[in-house]
């Protein structure tokens, strides 16, 4: 069920025009294919609500985790999709937070708080760099 409501964002997201994010189709796996966006649209308030529920707020955070985990050692240039991936997280993150009220917990909300301007270049080079030091 998590898969399918971080699909159904992600394909609404692509629908308004953003670019589509290997990490994140890599992590979804079949589930984007399963996920009815339009059934979505409906309840989107309730479906940021269950992303950070108990259970998905942990799948959340592993998600977050497994992007971050991705950066290290690897090069800067080597890593613009994967921080496409963690632009998406943010902003989903974000959404929930700002605009649905949602309880996101503490480190979501740092990361959607530090991190709030992934689309400059500079963002994505300290959001790299922070994690090859091995900081949260």
């Amino acid at each position: 069920m998590f898969k399918n409501l971080i699909a159904g964002v992600y394909l609404r997201s692509l629908r308004h025009g953003a670019r589509r994010i290997d990490s994140i189709e890599q992590y979804l796996g079949v589930a984007i294919d399963q996920v009815d966006a339009g059934q979505l649209q409906v309840g989107i308030d309730a479906a940021y609500s269950d992303l950070f529920n108990g259970v998905g707020r942990v799948e959340v955070e592993g998600l977050y985790d497994e992007l971050r985990g991705a950066l290290i050692g690897k090069s800067f240039e080597q890593c613009a999709d994967i921080l496409d991936g963690l632009s998406f997280l943010q902003e989903l993150v974000a959404m929930a937070l700002w605009k649905y009220q949602v309880d996101v917990g503490e480190r979501l909300e740092g990361f959607a708080r530090n991190f709030d301007r992934l689309d400059v270049q500079d963002e994505r080079r300290r959001l790299h760099q922070e994690a090859q030091l091995g900081l949260s």
